[in-house]
């Protein structure tokens, strides 16, 4: 069938979660035999038309402020559907809906919504009443974990199916550590936290950096790497110095995907300090490399951990806590061999070829529903005029 998948942003002018997993949605839906459209938002010099593993990607250019720029796009995206005529059109986040709703009245294709995490638990940032729009129209709704579909179940009560993010497993596979140490310069003897993810507020790296004061008074050998970037950058560092911990931090800066494993296989442990979360991709990929995962307690995360089974988990905010569970990883290789097992397995489940399998399923579902509908409506009209 042919596909036409909504997203603000896609790689490589992005490349957070949410865009990763849009990517490798759309990648694994061509393998299926689909044809995918993929309609982002044009930045910096990439073309208004690619071709990328099969995935046709349209970028509208971008305009400012970011009302008109959001206006500007479902425009834009109105007129490709016009033309493309699409079997089904998959909105990758709630601000996403917008734009296929209007091709829904004006042009009768129909959508499915995919919840990802800030448009569900922040709904504000689209308007809480046109998120509630969207959900409602939405031929298929998607939530990523149990705990968003509660919540988008509160926005508006309907039927929400669930199918989560994944990992390629060829992409994440176990790499030997000291290989990765000696291509990223650490030591094979050190001990090693390890972050991936955006410098955000919403990341929460300013309780790690807190939870690394503690944990470096009790073992100074520790480091932590921070593969990432954003706008707390500059602040954090300043933070790392306020903390004593400056020597022991290192800031890698932004890391291709490509490579990401390599710095999660390096580490003793991955953590993430998040204050929330929609289906964090990183806990994924650092569970299928082998590495022991300590995390927050936090709504998409603790879909995936099981405290004391397959990582352990933290209150939020709670540095103390947080470098508790560090320390509990690094002083136990039996512990940390426990936790990366039991996390090996929890993988196997999440993998993107049967993610994009259950998608195509609720696609088909979908269209099923639509066409009964239309032939119950069609056979009450004929009663009528009989």
């Amino acid at each position: 069938m042919k596909v036409v998948v909504l997203a603000w942003q896609y790689p490589p002018a992005r490349c957070g979660g949410t865009e990763l997993a849009t990517r490798k949605l759309a990648t694994h839906l061509v393998r299926r035999g689909h044809e995918v459209i993929v309609v982002t938002t044009r930045d910096g010099r990439l073309p208004a038309r690619t071709v990328e593993e099969g995935i046709v990607v349209h970028r509208v250019r971008s305009l400012a402020p970011r009302v008109v720029k959001y206006w500007w796009y479902c425009v834009n995206v109105a007129v490709l559907v016009r033309q493309l005529r699409p079997d089904v059109v998959h909105a990758q986040a709630l601000y996403a809906g917008l734009p296929a709703l209007i091709c829904r009245i004006g042009f009768g294709r129909p959508y499915m919504v995919v919840g990802q995490g800030s448009d569900v638990y922040s709904p504000r940032r689209l308007g809480g009443w046109l998120s509630r729009l969207v959900v409602r129209n939405a031929d298929s709704v998607v939530a990523l974990t149990d705990h968003m579909k509660r919540a988008m179940v509160r926005m508006c009560s309907r039927e929400i199916a669930v199918i989560p993010n994944g990992v390629d497993p060829q992409e994440f596979a176990r790499l030997d550590k000291n290989h990765c140490r000696c291509k990223l310069g650490i030591e094979f003897g050190a001990k090693v936290v390890v972050f991936v993810g955006s410098l955000v507020p919403v990341k929460g790296v300013a309780y790690l950096l807190d939870a690394m004061h503690y944990v470096v008074a009790l073992n100074p050998e520790v480091s932590l790497l921070i593969a990432g970037d954003g706008p707390e950058e500059k602040g954090l560092r300043e933070l790392a110095r306020e903390y004593r911990v400056a020597d022991n931090v290192r800031f890698c800066g932004r890391v291709p995907h490509d490579v990401v494993s390599h710095y999660l296989s390096a580490g003793d442990v991955f953590v993430l300090p998040s204050l929330s979360e929609g289906l964090p991709n990183v806990v994924l990929e650092a569970m299928a490399v082998g590495s022991p995962v300590v995390c927050t307690d936090v709504n998409g995360i603790r879909d995936l951990v099981r405290d004391g089974a397959n990582g352990l988990l933290a209150e939020p905010r709670s540095s103390q806590q947080l470098a508790n569970c560090i320390l509990r990883v690094l002083d136990s290789v039996a512990l940390a061999d426990g936790l990366s097992r039991a996390a090996s397995e929890t993988v196997r489940g999440y993998q993107w070829g049967q993610v994009a399998a259950r998608v195509e399923v609720e696609y088909l579902q979908m269209l099923e529903t639509i066409r009964a509908r239309s032939s119950a409506k069609a056979r009450r009209r004929g009663i009528k005029t009989t």
